[in-house]
């Protein structure tokens, strides 16, 4: 493991300080409500009629979550040390993304139903160091987006409590008060929905939607069509909570995503544009990539450094299609895309995880799964752990000499994980590489 990493730090040696592979994703479980109701989440207050899974109510006519009368609240636990950040990167105190998607109840006369988030930034033992509420929020009857940021948060953070509460203003028994859909918390990205973690196109604005139009797989990839496809995220930086000041200053700027081609031929079209913009939306500079892809994944980015003053804006948009025009979505994939700012330092540690491609699958699980790692370039011993959300190791499991190219394992613990989430690590005692698993 140690040599692999050593091989991907040389050719990737470039590429921004991520603090883990984490950063890049939506750190919460079941942020969309597309894998079983309160998947990954605990209910820690409910009305009688708790919350329940809406088929087809949600953002992009798929699943939401729907509240009850009363208070109906649940919340989701990070461990931020037990899924790879170091104390030291988090007391550097990266940008935190929050959003979420809500709106009332449609159907009747309940469009003034009430919902409201709360994140608490917590220390080692669960105090609280730092607290974001949004306060109650009256609904009405469209989607709403509730987004932002938290910077200057102070050191010591190390785990973070995500919670949303929705309630009916009339008090109806059953489900017909708040409705919450596209959960998003993410650390050191100022993109919002990074990845398709969410199962939409949640945060993106389609600007091109050729052929059968863009696609989020089970796997919360971004595929493309025949046809161009193009979306693309406008970050407001004033709104994330820099200062004119600060911006005017030219804060290094590094940015980029993973990319992959797509069968047969996998020489999809691909391109990336970046563009820094002022408070009028001019142009100050921009940068665009659209190098030939293949069947692995590559890394696609850059920097911008001593781009003079003004900086208000940043435009990332990327684009694809399936040059040979196949019906269907089998034009460039794409991953994990970044902007941040002041990073000085590079890492590797995000790029190998992506390289490796570790899946844990089926996920969620009633605790039978598989594990696969590819892409490995030598063979090495490596150690198997799972651990519950404490941080207690429940189940561990040395693979000797593991092959060249991939590793595919098969677990049957259905009879030793109860229902919950668990962190699943894959490594030695140089380099480690963790995942989620949840039990239902």
């Amino acid at each position: 493991m140690k040599k692999l990493l050593l091989y991907f730090a040389i050719i990737l040696c470039c590429l921004p300080y991520s603090g883990s592979a984490q950063q890049n994703q939506n750190l919460l479980v079941n942020p969309g409500c597309y894998d079983g109701g309160t998947t990954g989440w605990n209910v820690t207050s409910s009305s009688d009629d708790g919350w329940i899974e809406d088929l087809t109510g949600g953002t992009d006519g798929t699943s939401c979550w729907v509240s009850s009368y009363s208070n109906t609240t649940k919340s989701e636990d990070i461990d931020l040390i037990a899924i790879g950040y170091t104390p030291t990167y988090l007391d550097q105190q990266p940008i935190i993304l929050y959003a979420e998607s809500y709106k009332g109840f449609d159907g009747g006369s309940s469009l003034s139903d009430e919902y409201q988030l709360n994140i608490y930034l917590m220390d080692d033992n669960g105090n609280v160091l730092y607290t974001y509420q949004s306060g109650v929020l009256t609904c009405n009857g469209t989607w709403q987006s509730l987004k932002g940021a938290i910077r200057n948060y102070g050191t010591g953070v190390r785990k973070i409590r995500y919670e949303h509460i929705g309630n009916c203003a009339n008090f109806w028994a059953g489900n017909y008060g708040a409705m919450i859909d596209d959960s998003h918390l993410s650390i050191g990205n100022n993109i919002y929905y990074a990845g398709g973690k969410t199962h939409s196109l949640a945060g993106w604005t389609i600007d091109a939607n050729g052929g059968d139009g863009w696609l989020v797989d089970p796997n919360g990839l971004y595929l493309t069509s025949w046809d161009m496809n193009t979306k693309s995220q406008m970050i407001d930086l004033l709104a994330q909570g820099y200062s004119t000041t600060e911006l005017d200053q030219e804060p290094l700027i590094t940015y980029g995503e993973f990319a992959l081609g797509t069968q047969p031929n996998f020489a999809d079209y691909y391109n990336q544009t970046v563009r820094l913009l002022d408070a009028n939306f001019v142009e100050i500079t921009s940068n665009s990539q659209n190098p030939t892809l293949t069947d692995q994944w590559q890394w696609i980015g850059g920097s911008f450094s001593s781009y003079g003053p003004g900086l208000r804006y940043i435009k990332y948009e990327h684009s694809g299609m399936d040059v040979e025009f196949f019906l269907g979505h089998y034009g460039s994939t794409m991953d994990y895309a970044l902007v941040q700012l002041g990073a000085s330092t590079t890492s590797v540690a995000d790029v190998a995880d992506k390289q490796f491609n570790f899946v844990l699958s089926p996920n969620p699980t009633n605790g039978n799964f598989n594990v696969s790692l590819q892409n490995l370039t030598t063979a090495s011993n490596a150690i198997l752990t799972i651990s519950d959300l404490q941080g207690r190791v429940v189940y561990s499991d040395n693979i000797e000499n593991k092959p060249q190219n991939n590793l595919t394992h098969s677990y049957q613990l259905n009879q030793l994980l109860s229902k919950g989430v668990y962190m699943v690590s894959l490594g030695d005692e140089n380099s480690t590489i963790t995942r989620k698993l949840v039990i239902q």
